[in-house]
């Protein structure tokens, strides 16, 4: 994941929490902090999302397509596009139609090399 150094640049606070998501004592869980410090983003584990999901806790968005997307300071930003791919990442379209295994549609923009994907499921 690309995406911790540039935001420090851009004057982003972060929290890095060392510990499982799932722990809890008197007094204390992860939505605490969250909600201790004001944490408006976060990147949880998958498996423990579907742990959430078991327990019916709805934890909003769980978007994580920042790990194969980046930006680049030096590149034009475009408006409903991920400018470029995360560090190390080479992205591509599965089939003609631009489905993947999710089943969203995507395609690389061909004028200006940036990954539009609608339909996030």
């Amino acid at each position: 994941m690309d995406y911790p150094l540039p935001s420090l640049c851009l004057g982003v606070t972060q929290c890095i929490y060392s510990g499982h998501p799932a722990y809890t004592r008197p007094g204390f869980n992860i939505w605490n902090l969250f909600s201790k410090y004001k944490i408006t983003f976060t990147f949880l584990a998958t498996t423990y999302v579907d742990q959430l999901d078991r327990k019916g806790v709805v934890p909003g968005t769980t978007e994580a397509f920042g790990d194969f997307t980046g930006f680049d300071f030096n590149l034009p930003s475009y408006n409903t596009e991920c400018q470029v791919p995360a560090l190390g990442v080479e992205i591509k379209c599965f089939d003609p139609k631009g489905v993947w295994c999710q089943n969203d549609e995507g395609w690389i923009n061909p004028e200006t090399g940036g990954l539009i994907v609608i339909g996030r499921t």
